[in-house]
C-alpha cells in the first residue's frame, strides 16, 4: 500500500495498492543483471495507475571497476518516461 500526501495541497492526494516484483540473478563471476515490474493503481484521491519496468546490468572489470547498463520505462497519467545510463563505477 501506498500513501501520498502534502499539506500544501489540501485535495490532492493519493491511496493505492501494487505490486512490486523483481530478479538479481549473477551470470558469471563478474556480471549480475536485475529485473524489476511495478504496478500501483491509486483508488482513492487521485485516480490513476503507475507502472515501472526496469533492466540494470553490471560487469565487474576489477575489483575498483565495473560498467553498468541501466533502463527503465515509467508510465503514469498517461504518459510514458523512458531513460537509459552507461555509467563506469570506480570503487574507491
Amino acid at each position: 500500500m501506498n500513501l501520498d500526501r502534502d499539506r500544501r495541497f489540501r485535495d490532492d492526494y493519493n491511496l493505492g495498492a501494487g505490486l512490486d516484483v523483481g530478479l538479481l540473478s549473477r551470470l558469471g563471476n563478474h556480471w549480475k543483471l536485475m529485473l524489476r515490474a511495478q504496478h500501483m493503481r491509486y483508488q482513492m484521491g487521485q485516480r490513476h495507475e503507475y507502472n515501472t519496468l526496469e533492466i540494470s546490468q553490471r560487469y565487474q572489470l576489477s575489483p575498483h571497476h565495473a560498467i553498468s547498463i541501466d533502463w527503465s520505462q515509467q508510465r503514469a497519467y498517461g504518459r510514458q518516461l523512458n531513460s537509459a545510463l552507461l555509467a563506469w563505477r570506480w570503487y574507491l
